[in-house]
């Protein structure tokens, strides 16, 4: 029964499916009187339920739709091998991903440079502060052995020389186009004075800080330099707010400028023994008549009367001092001292207007001295009594500039030498006087306590200053307060 129905289904294959049904697994015969399917939808073995009957598919068809099958699981390995592919795909996005987060390293780096280190401390890099400045240069203060204390309003002296800063070529042959900033918080532009400019050789300028610490090494300016725009920008007024005068002691001839006020005072002298000498920096005051031999020499700041009564006139003067709180600095070369009567050298003197042959200790006086045995004094009056104290002797040398400050107030006095304390006491000051006289190289009457040597920056100030402030002070004058960088281009 079988034979007849395979060759009917070889007719059928070779015949292209005519006379029979095609349906979608090849061509399928259907003869009259077939057996249908049972009640499951089954057959014998080898056929097909469809429509309700059992049909036997064409073997050559059977095989044919094999093949396809086989071809369908090969396009599945390659769908898979296609989803494979995709999660490489994902991989690379997610490499992508790390390449944005590379750049978002780099974005964050380019919004500060990199700390420079000066004083063995880190310090931040500003942006830049004006572009009209081509160059920069930091300056830190470092100084170790100062006391752990903020230096408050020091018109803090800044020297280049081309030796040490050969960059000097690049500021204007005038001198003006430098400026001075700090940039620790908000930007602020700092007041200076330009006390000398020699072109391309040496500078000294006096920039007010409003504070620091140097014993930190942590605080610095920026100075910025080579705009060349011509614009004047040194101002003493400003530098110097809470001082009275400042003389720098540089001019030549028979006058002194006040820095402040820029009056220029007649230089008295007696005997012809003072001259413009070589001072810290610039000229300096050269009084250099033997000490208390009979023929004196001084300086007159404010108006002065002698012991004849006679008075040089010094119209007008700058402020005087309140007398009752105030201090004083100075640098003072000693080149001999005293082998007259007082034993002492005067540096600095400040007084009322006395009656003449007034030999200037008393109580509208006060002074700064030398004295033979190498120490320093200092004179102030109180309500105690006068306030007439020394440091250790040995203290002063000779031919050598020195700092020494005297600063009083109702809590005491304090003088400092070379920047170290010398002197403390807790007396109260009593100087209520007005002060008229001010004074360089003796006392208010002629050979009292003169004065063999140079003198040279001498600022007297309307308010006390602590210990830290002169120490300050004579760093800057020595060239021992900052470290410098290196010096940036725009």
């Amino acid at each position: 029964m079988r034979a007849p129905f395979a060759r009917a289904v070889v007719i059928a294959t070779l015949s292209a499916c005519a006379f029979f049904v095609v349906t979608s697994n090849g061509c399928t015969i259907f003869l009259a009187g077939q057996t249908p399917c049972d009640i499951d939808g089954d057959c014998e073995p080898g056929a097909l339920c469809i429509d309700g009957f059992c049909a036997v598919r064409p073997v050559g068809v059977g095989e044919g739709e094999g093949e396809p099958g086989e071809g369908e699981g090969e396009t599945g390995e390659g769908e898979g091998e296609t989803g494979e592919g995709e999660g490489e795909g994902e991989e690379g996005e997610g490499e992508t991903g790390e390449g944005e987060g590379e750049t978002g390293e780099g974005d964050g780096e380019g919004e500060g440079e990199p700390p420079i280190f000066l004083c063995g401390e880190a310090h931040d890099v500003p942006a830049w502060f004006d572009v009209n400045f081509p160059f920069r240069v930091p300056l830190a203060f470092c100084d170790t052995g100062a006391p752990d204390a903020n230096v408050e309003g020091l018109p803090t002296t800044v020297i280049l020389d081309d030796a040490a800063f050969p960059e000097i070529s690049s500021i204007a042959a005038d001198g003006r186009d430098v400026i001075f900033v700090d940039q620790s918080e908000a930007p602020l532009l700092l007041p200076y004075e330009r006390q000398l400019y020699v072109d391309n050789d040496f500078a000294v300028f006096h920039v007010r800080v409003p504070s620091f610490n140097p014993s930190t090494g942590r605080d610095d300016v920026w100075m910025y330099f080579g705009s060349g725009d011509n614009v004047e920008r040194s101002n003493a007024a400003a530098t110097y707010p809470d001082y009275s005068s400042v003389w720098h002691l540089d001019d030549a001839g028979s006058l002194l400028r006040d820095a402040i006020s820029g009056v220029n005072l007649p230089l008295a002298a007696f005997a012809g023994n003072i001259n413009t000498g070589v001072g810290v920096f610039g000229g300096g005051i050269d009084h250099f008549g033997f000490t208390n031999d009979g023929v004196g020499s001084f300086a007159l700041l404010q108006p002065f009367v002698d012991a004849g009564g006679g008075q040089f006139n010094a119209a007008p003067p700058p402020t005087p001092p309140p007398s009752a709180s105030a201090s004083f600095s100075f640098m003072a070369q000693p080149f001999s001292f005293s082998s007259g009567g007082g034993l002492r050298s005067v540096t600095l003197f400040l007084s009322e207007l006395n009656t003449p042959g007034s030999p200037g200790l008393d109580d509208v006086s006060i002074f700064s001295a030398v004295f033979n045995d190498g120490s320093m004094q200092v004179f102030v009056p109180s309500s105690a009594g006068a306030v007439f104290a020394s440091s250790a002797p040995n203290l002063v040398p000779l031919d050598v500039f020195r700092h020494q400050s005297l600063s009083w107030e109702p809590s005491g006095i304090v003088a400092t030498f070379d920047g170290n304390v010398a002197i403390v006491s807790t007396a109260v000051p009593n100087a209520s006087f007005p002060v008229e006289n001010i004074v360089l190289g003796m006392t208010e009457q002629n050979n009292n306590g003169s004065f063999n040597g140079v003198i040279d920056e001498v600022r007297i100030s309307n308010v006390p200053r602590a210990a830290a402030f002169f120490r300050a002070e004579k760093q800057a004058y020595s060239g021992l307060l900052f470290e410098r960088g290196a010096v940036e281009a725009r």
